[in-house]
């Protein structure tokens, strides 16, 4: 393999604390994506989680192994989720053969398969969506109250339940009564942080052909696996389980989204580029804490919505260069926190200072 021996020319960037193309070409060997370790990250956190999922299984609910074992799980298995976020900027032949052993370790057996996500997010880093009530990523949290805040961290609790109903009961009927379908797209169809929230259907022929396998295929694995316990083949205490790990997985990522991406200072408005950026955040910590909490590289949020298609495992290195080459009064430096709780304690003070 040929070594690409990259000079990095600092002067632009010192010249302007906002050139996004000098600022690229700081990182511009930084955007191929290393199948190696996606594979290898990816299938140590999801067997971890599934081995500690089965172990548990030999444990009473009532136990402290079993609680143990489980939270053990739901932290590999949400790092095994976060890769949904990969999966939307990586080119297909990048790395060959992912978003299929993504969806049958991860996306199948914890009905969160890729559509959910994918077009939501693509729609967050459109310059006219983003922020807007056609983001399902975005709420305007610093400009209302608490109980927004609240509301949404009480609303993981029924996911379990929603996400059975969703595969399990509503997506074949929506494909025996062809009325449902539309509906059930428009308003069930979304891993959002906006509850309710109404997507938009997929364009192209392609992409809604991929969505129907990705539901025929959950639906299917949910069918068999509650046809597995009504046969007495799988005890009913793994649907226990997968409640516990869905409402464990969903708490994290909101703790983490709440305060660790945006700062939610749009009340639906449009922001240009710019303040899009302003309106994100990187956590610069590597405490375990942040890692557990952020992990594939969602740490580094707001470098993200500069170079969207950065693999995650080049983040890091990314944001080293542009926190070392960058001037001090670059807003690269200004969205920086400390942790997701500087985050959170930042929104705060945001809601408790906002005119009543």
């Amino acid at each position: 393999m040929n070594e690409v021996l990259v000079s990095h020319d600092h002067s632009a960037l010192h010249r302007s604390p906002w050139d996004t193309q000098a600022m690229r070409a700081e990182v511009a060997d930084l955007f191929e994506a290393r199948p190696r370790i996606y594979y290898l990250d990816f299938l140590a956190s999801a067997c971890t989680g599934w081995l500690l999922f089965g172990l548990a299984l030999g444990y009473a609910p009532a136990t402290v192994e079993f609680w143990a074992l489980l939270l053990l799980a739901g932290f590999a298995l949400y790092r095994a989720v976060s890769f949904t976020h990969e999966l939307v900027h990586l080119r297909k032949s990048a790395v060959p053969g992912f978003k299929l052993v993504w969806t049958a370790l991860c996306g199948m057996p914890l009905m969160v398969p890729n559509f959910l996500y994918a077009g939501v997010h693509i729609a967050h880093h459109s310059k006219n969506k983003y922020g807007t009530l056609r983001d399902g990523e975005y709420m305007p949290f610093a400009s209302s109250a608490p109980s927004l805040i609240l509301g949404h961290l009480v609303g993981n609790l029924i996911l379990p339940a929603f996400a059975i109903t969703r595969f399990a009961l509503l997506a074949p009927l929506s494909f025996l009564i062809p009325p449902m379908r539309p509906w059930v797209i428009r308003h069930l169809s979304a891993m959002s942080l906006r509850m309710p929230f109404q997507r938009e259907l997929p364009a192209r022929a392609e992409e809604r052909a991929g969505w129907v396998k990705e539901e025929l295929a959950t639906s299917a694995f949910i069918l068999l696996v509650l046809a597995a316990m009504g046969l007495g083949l799988l005890p009913w205490q793994a649907l226990l389980q997968y409640a516990i790990i869905v409402v464990l997985i969903a708490s994290l990522n909101s703790i983490r989204a709440i305060g660790a991406t945006h700062r939610y200072r749009s009340r639906g408005q449009e922001f240009s580029f710019h303040h899009q950026f302003q309106d994100s955040v990187n956590v610069a910590s590597s405490r375990l804490d942040s890692l557990l909490m952020c992990p594939v590289g969602l740490r580094y949020h707001a470098l993200h919505h500069l170079f969207p298609s950065l693999p995650y495992h080049n983040l890091g290195e990314a944001h080293r260069r542009l926190s070392s080459t960058l001037p001090r009064e670059a807003d690269y430096h200004r969205v920086r926190l400390d942790s997701v709780w500087d985050g959170w304690r930042q929104l705060l003070s945001d809601i408790a200072l906002r005119p009543r």
